[in-house]
């Protein structure tokens, strides 16, 4: 009877630490999250989609041309700046500035059954049903209205009014509404969703000047992220990490007019890696190929620009789309809208498979994972990813490691008929700081396995 050996080999990697949190060279790279690709959702106003489950499938999910289905955004921004009714929750939109009542009336927006995150948790259920459980857990991060200042009229917390012009009371009324949110989230119990951190809603701090920095400390005391998406070039956009945000995406602001040249994206790009930033991606219903005075040119300029740039390799991502532009790209019917969004999707799919330990990141290409985790050992390709989180959920300290240890088995025998074995080799090119990790991995006949079995007893 042969015997059954294994051996267990580790690679170990020794590849420099490079924290992106850490001062010094971050401005010479992209910023990267937990967050992947995060989804805008503008939700809460009538004016809006009531965003049902039905509606949120193609944010979640997306089926490519071959017909294989695959998870598409690991994170959703609910935000909303306008009521529809002639309120505002943030500068320069309307005259009327939002009270309290209407502070609650979005929150019982936001939290409603059937719609909103309750639609989202829903979905992302239904889809687990079709394509089975997601490797991550989809974070959600929501929009804080912003206290605008020299308003009198919003209303009273503990029974004493609010005035606006003091900012005090302005980061009183901040505070309230982050801890609404996060009662009202935890008491919810979503299943499928996780609370990742809160939104500046203003785009710059032309008005609200410092008041996040003081709002941020209070969402860091809540263990929470703080997270800005100025428009192009904004007033304090290369502030925000003294403004207290955790990560900020440039807008390039380059798909809604089209006197603007295709190398603003290229500008867009350079000036976010100076400044340490993540990118935003942007489109909306104009980019339809068949729609009038249509921007499908301009969408195609941005996946070609953060191809070029290394975007979808080196930085988190924030997606513009408009109201509901998935969704109409989504209903389609042109093998152009099709072709897109295909494209885009297998970006966003394949940025799934990357870890990213902290500036380093890692593509590993599939491979079968080892029984000592609980995960099956077969001919059947799985992804690597979900070793290493294995790895790192059972040993976390290796996060603050200065190498990062893989560790692979070798079946030296025959374990199931015609079958003696499988030999990996291992290919490693190292590209650092903003350039891409690749781990190939691939397996050797089974009939030359098969001498070296042979030799071995």
């Amino acid at each position: 009877m042969k015997k059954i050996l294994y051996l267990l080999t580790a690679l170990i990697l020794m590849v420099p630490f490079h924290s992106s949190e850490a001062g010094g060279n971050e401005g010479s790279k992209y910023k990267t999250n937990k967050i992947r690709d995060l989804a805008l959702i503008y939700q809460g106003g009538v004016q809006r989609i009531d965003w049902t489950p039905d509606q949120f499938v193609p944010y979640v999910t997306h089926q490519f041309a071959d017909g294989t289905k695959e998870w598409l955004f690991d994170g959703f921004l609910f935000l909303e700046f306008a009521d529809g009714k002639g309120s505002t929750y943030a500068y320069g939109y309307t005259k009327k500035q939002a009270r309290k009542t209407e502070w609650e009336w979005l929150l019982d927006r936001i939290f409603e059954k059937g719609k909103a995150l309750d639609a989202l948790d829903q979905c992302i259920e239904q889809e687990k049903k079709e394509i089975g459980k997601p490797r991550f857990k989809h974070k959600v991060v929501l929009g804080v209205a912003i206290p605008l200042s020299k308003q009198k009229d919003w209303g009273s917390i503990d029974g004493t009014p609010l005035d606006f012009n003091r900012q005090a009371d302005q980061i009183k009324a901040a505070q309230w509404y982050i801890d609404q949110l996060m009662s009202r989230f935890k008491k919810a119990k979503y299943k499928n969703l996780e609370l990742s951190g809160f939104y500046w809603v203003d785009e710059d701090i032309a008005t609200c000047k410092d008041l996040p920095k003081y709002v941020s400390q209070y969402i860091h005391a809540k263990k929470k992220e703080f997270v800005w998406i100025p428009y192009w070039k904004a007033k304090g956009y290369d502030q925000w990490k003294e403004l207290g945000f955790d990560i900020a995406y440039q807008q390039p602001n380059h798909f809604f007019t089209k006197d603007i040249p295709d190398s603003r994206l290229d500008e867009a790009c350079e000036l976010a890696l100076r400044h340490g930033m993540a990118m935003e991606f942007e489109c909306d219903s104009k980019a339809l190929y068949d729609c009038e005075d249509s921007s499908y040119d301009r969408m195609l300029a941005y996946i070609k620009a953060f191809e070029d740039h290394n975007v979808f390799e080196t930085s988190a991502i924030a997606y513009y789309t408009g109201s509901k532009g998935l969704l109409d790209l989504y209903h389609s019917s042109s093998p152009e809208d099709k072709k897109i969004m295909d494209r885009l999707a297998r970006h966003i799919v394949a940025r799934s498979d990357v870890i990213l330990f902290q500036s380093k990141i890692i593509i590993v290409q599939r491979f079968f994972c080892f029984s000592q985790f609980q995960i099956t050992v077969s001919d059947e390709i799985v992804n690597c990813s979900r070793l290493l989180s294995i790895i790192i959920q059972s040993f976390p300290e290796c996060i603050s490691c200065p190498f990062v240890i893989f560790l692979f088995p070798f079946r030296n025998a025959d374990s199931s008929p015609g079958i003696s074995g499988i030999l990996i080799l291992f290919y490693c090119l190292f590209k650092l700081f903003n350039r891409l990790i690749v781990f190939s991995f691939f397996k050797i006949l089974n009939s030359f396995f098969r001498r070296i079995s042979t030799g071995s007893q």
